[in-house]
């Protein structure tokens, strides 16, 4: 599951939203046909590209989709801030361990994810977000802007970050 790539056409709660609801039918559709599912998700440092606190995390993930494994990478950036020392590490092994298992055990006894009263209403809220995203940067003069009032130009031009620069 890709955070920051998905933000760049809708904005972060539609791209979340979308993975979400992606995440929900994949699975729906894996476990109609007897086929386990382990998700695969690329967290980065910031909000858009899927950081935060892991607990937090975890909670958001769409009941059925938790199986008492999954795949999480996390960015250059936050390994320094989770792994630098043994008892942070730790620290952080352990909370993400114990929320896999149980929200394991949760989403087992929720599986199907049945529709939530608030997402027909969540749906519209993100539409509007998505919307209001769109036409802040289609808007005529936003792409100058950018590029004068942030250092973009400058962030372009070093060989930092992920993904790796082109060969």
């Amino acid at each position: 599951i890709g955070y920051s790539d998905s933000n760049k056409d809708g904005g972060i709660l539609a791209s979340h939203w979308a993975l979400r609801l992606g995440q929900r039918e994949m699975s729906a559709a894996a476990r109609a046909r007897g086929i386990d599912v382990r998700f695969f998700h690329g967290r980065g440092g910031t909000l858009g590209r899927g950081a935060g606190p892991t607990h937090v995390f975890l909670e958001a993930q769409p009941a059925g989709t938790l199986h008492g494994e999954m795949r999480v990478t996390e960015q250059g950036e936050v390994i320094s801030q989770k792994y630098a020392n043994r008892i942070t590490a730790t620290h952080h092994l352990e909370r993400l361990l114990a929320g896999v298992a149980s929200w394991a055990m949760v989403h087992r006894e929720a599986a199907g994810d049945p529709q939530h009263a608030y997402e027909a209403e969540f749906g519209a809220i993100v539409e509007r977000s998505r919307a209001a995203y769109r036409g802040l940067v289609e808007s005529p003069g936003f792409v100058e802007f950018f590029s004068q009032a942030t250092p973009i130009d400058a962030l372009e031009h070093n060989l930092i970050g992920s993904p790796p620069p082109p060969p």
